[in-house]
């Protein structure tokens, strides 16, 4: 057994990515949560993916989510601007 701070933690990140079940199961079906483009939930959803990717170190969802890859598409529009990490 680990530390109760590293257990908590763990435990709150299986949470949250069983949490997003219904995101996976949505972009199963279709690009965005939208629909076939991005409109208002892309964005708040992702923001909150782009806050963990910019405090994090480590990714926060599995290899081969496909979270990841929808994430990634929202970051490449509007030239990619959101990927800079440095202001």
């Amino acid at each position: 057994a680990g530390s109760p701070r590293l257990d908590a933690a763990e435990s709150a990140r299986a949470a949250l990515l069983g949490a997003l079940e219904p995101v996976r199961a949505t972009l199963a079906h279709q690009k965005y949560l939208s629909g076939d483009r991005p409109a208002y939930s892309d964005y708040i959803v992702c923001g909150a993916f782009q806050w963990a990717r910019l405090v994090r170190r480590t990714e926060l969802l599995a290899d081969g989510d496909p979270i990841i890859a929808w994430r990634d598409q929202i970051l490449d529009h509007y030239n990619a601007t959101a990927r800079v990490r440095d202001a």
